[in-house]
């Protein structure tokens, strides 16, 4: 064997396979220079890799918002972030977060921008990256976008569901459109929602096969759904997994589907967040069962899944702090999610403040570390409050919920007011359908407001002396409510389309056993247009109006606090929060001269009606809306006048920024009219004393004709 090999060495083959290997190995120094960058994506580019970016930039006819194309990609150039602010500390590296160049990325993000111009309908879009040196180890990174004509789709059809549901009808729910911009994101959807609507009659195993073509020269696409809906599907078999403390009965009880059921995906979606409001569970989930676990092997009957991570059954807290008007204060808060079985939920709740000066627990602190106050009759006594909730989370049937309040309280604000109430609250709220709701409230409430004459009408908006002697007397307040609504907006970020429609009625009458007599009556709606992709029209509407009952206490009395009022974010912006209708002026008897303060009364009729136009702003859109409004309103008593010169009209315009927390909306709303007319009172040593029947105060200045509204979500 040796003699054989040295024969193969002495062979010039083998001499010259010596030779190549000495050349290859020699040649790997220099290719392990040129880095594996060399080989990657965007080889041109590979002696920028890591070094920093400066500037990112698009050139060409984009069509589409540069702000919304920095959303897409995620090469970004280097900035100075401190604390949320865009500042750095000069001659240092503190605040500046530092972006590299990574060609990966940079390839990724060509393939992100011609999918997004794709959403829009761009399928010939030629993008073109360039990368310019500006210093040392920096560069500047620019996108050269051409996007072409958009595409637009000539044709439309579904076909294999005909027996189920008609093509029409199919086609108005899928978001693809024939005569607009055939969109890809819309194509996807669109199969999805084919699928969607197939599983919600019973087609559980349904597939939906898409197929579509494209003319780039004339740029025309026409698009083609095939359906498999496979058998209707029925619930053969239910099981539970993961329910420890919580009893098959109990989940059992939160579905809205059986044995014997036509297997849909809406009652599986509804289940599951019936499931989640216990409260009981960290995670649920309904799905069908894997093939392990199915009972029959018949594609006409499955067996669905029912899976749960419970959560803790108790969860006690509490609380501690300080203040020097509240003194010492503390709280507690004991909750039971699985109250004697059956998911039923138990919370008991209470907290002390004034700690330290009220009685029982006073130890002399006032004028001290905690305030003294110059009107002992709100501070003397400790401050409380006592509840009590209950939820039982089926009554009767899924459909429907149990609520049941307890509560008593005692609270006071320093020199101003004490407040004691004792109450009870019963509610059931069921389900009348898909996003309708039900909810009757019977509510038994007995109290007393103590405070000032000037505090009742500055805060409490009571400012007749007969509301005066009622609202400082123990009283029942006790009402039975009815009320309904149905929501059938669609909110993604911003409200683009659907409607809202909202009614109530309220009863107050001695056979509850109420003081108070009234019959109220509130109807309300809002409907939600999207005009284009980017902009949307929201009109509200909203009357209301007492049946029955009276502003003076010899006649069914109403109290202060369920009369209508306007006015404020939520309603006509170019007035205070419930500064438009009638209303008081109050003024001290050594400041004739200066201005009053004004405070609504409250009406038994009000109107109010709004429409706004959102539309994205130039820059952020995705985060930033614009708004310009217009807000209409009345608010009137028994005799008072009801017509369209009564009508208060203030337009407006507004800026929404979207926050984790929902927007957060800014409002500026014009007010051209005077401020409204009313009775004059006199403050002298506490007391109030009318002296005027009509008082008109001064017109005002233009620039006290602005109202501006901070709030958080939308006005409505």
């Amino acid at each position: 064997m040796q003699n054989l090999v040295a024969a193969i060495a002495d062979r010039p083959l083998w001499r010259h396979g010596r030779l190549l290997l000495l050349v290859l190995i020699a040649l790997l120094p220099a290719c392990a220079a040129r880095g594996p960058s060399a080989s990657g994506p965007l080889p041109r580019f590979a002696e920028y890799e890591g070094q920093e970016i400066v500037r990112v930039s698009f050139a060409g006819e984009l069509e589409l918002r540069e702000d919304s194309l920095r959303r897409v990609i995620t090469t970004t150039a280097s900035r100075c972030r401190l604390l949320f602010l865009p500042f750095c500390v000069p001659g240092t590296r503190i605040g500046r977060e530092v972006q590299t160049l990574s060609l990966r990325d940079l390839a990724r993000d060509i393939l992100r921008l011609q999918l997004y111009y794709r959403d829009h309908g761009y399928y010939g879009t030629r993008i073109e990256p360039g990368i310019e040196p500006v210093g040392d180890d920096r560069v500047a990174v620019r996108f050269a976008i051409a996007p072409g004509d958009r595409v637009i789709l000539r044709d439309l059809s579904v076909e294999g569901a005909e027996e189920i549901i008609p093509a029409t009808e199919m086609i108005a729910r899928m978001p693809l459109e024939v005569g607009e911009p055939f969109r890809r994101s819309g194509f996807l959807a669109s199969a999805d929602t084919v699928r969607q609507v197939l599983l919600q009659r019973g087609h559980a195993y349904a597939e939906v096969l898409r197929n579509y073509s494209l003319d780039t020269i004339a740029d025309i696409a026409e698009a083609n759904f095939v359906a498999i809906p496979g058998p209707l599907v029925y619930v053969d078999t239910i099981v539970f997994e993961g329910n420890d403390r919580i009893t098959e009965r109990t989940l059992r009880g939160q579905l809205t589907f059986s044995e014997g059921s036509l297997l849909q995906a809406v009652e599986l979606v509804r289940s599951q967040r019936n499931i989640y409001a216990l409260e009981m569970v960290s995670f649920a989930s309904i799905e069908l069962a894997p093939d392990s676990l199915q009972i029959n092997e018949s594609q006409s009957e499955s067996t669905v899944l029912v899976r749960v991570v419970e959560a803790p059954q108790f969860l006690v807290d509490a609380s501690a702090g300080f203040g020097t008007i509240d003194c010492f204060r503390t709280g507690a808060r004991w909750l039971n999610r699985n109250f004697i079985g059956g998911g039923r939920r138990l919370e008991i709740s209470g907290n002390l403040s004034k700690i330290g000066v009220g009685e029982p627990l006073d130890a002399g602190l006032e004028g001290g570390i905690c305030a003294e106050p110059r009107e002992q009759v709100f501070s003397e006594l400790l401050n409380y409050r006592v509840s009590a909730n209950f939820q039982q989370p089926r009554l009767f049937a899924t459909q429907n919920q149990l609520s049941v309040n307890l509560h008593s309280e005692r609270f006071s604000e320093l020199d101003a007011y004490l407040r004691e109430s004792t109450g009870a609250q019963v509610a059931i709220v069921r389900a009348l359908g898909e996003n309708t709701l039900a909810t009757t409230i019977v509510e038994v409430e007995n109290g007393r407001t103590i405070a000032s004459p000037v505090v009742f009408c500055v805060s409490f908006e009571t400012c007749d002396e007969d509301d005066l002697i009622l609202a400082q007397q123990r009283r029942w307040s006790n009402s039975l409510s009815v009320a309904a609504v149905r929501d059938m907006t669609r909110t993604v970020n911003f409200v683009t389309r659907g409607y809202n429609l909202r009614g109530s009625v309220d009863w107050a009458s001695p056979y509850l056993g109420s003081d108070n007599e009234y019959v109220r009556l509130v109807v309300e709606g809002s409907a939600h247009r999207a005009i284009g992709r980017q902009s949307a029209l929201s009109t509200f509407v909203r009357g209301g109006r007492f049946l029955q009952g009276s502003l003076r206490p010899d006649g069914g009395y109403i109290p202060p606090e369920r009369r209508f009022y306007a006015g404020g974010p939520n309603s006509v912006r170019g007035y205070a929060r419930n500064a438009l209708g009638p209303t008081a002026h109050v003024v001290r008897t050594d400041q004739l001269d200066s201005d009053t303060t004004s405070t609504a009364t409250g009406g038994t009729q009000t109107f109010v009606a709004s429409a706004e136009l959102r539309m994205p702003s130039p820059v952020f859109s995705e985060l930033v809306r614009f708004a310009a409004f217009v807000d209409a309103g009345h608010v009137s008593v028994p005799g008072g006048e009801v017509s369209f010169s009564a009508t208060r009209i203030t337009p407006g315009v507004g800026v929404r920024v979207i926050t984790p927390v929902g927007p957060i909306r800014l409002d500026v709303g014009y007010n051209p009219y005077p401020p409204e007319s009313g009775p004059l009172y006199e403050v002298d040593e506490g007391s109030l004393t009318r002296v005027l029947e009509d008082y008109q105060p001064p017109s005002r200045r233009f620039w006290n004709r602005f109202r501006i509204h901070f709030a958080v979500g939308q006005a409505f």
